[in-house]
């Protein structure tokens, strides 16, 4: 069985550290992906974990 999922990336733009005194803050995704796959053996029952990042700047 092998599971996969993605997430976006994220920027801050202003009150990163503001927001554990209460504050708010301003933050966007952006299209660069962090891919992530778990996939477990079935023989042994171990998993095997890989995370790619992939950045495409034109």
């Amino acid at each position: 069985m092998e599971v996969k999922a993605r997430a976006p990336g994220k920027i801050i733009l202003s009150g990163e550290h503001a927001v554990v005194h209460g504050s708010t803050a301003v933050a966007a995704s952006i299209d660069l992906y962090t891919y992530v796959s778990i996939q477990v053996h079935p023989s042994t029952g171990s998993f095997d974990i890989s995370m790619k990042l992939y950045a495409v700047f034109c």
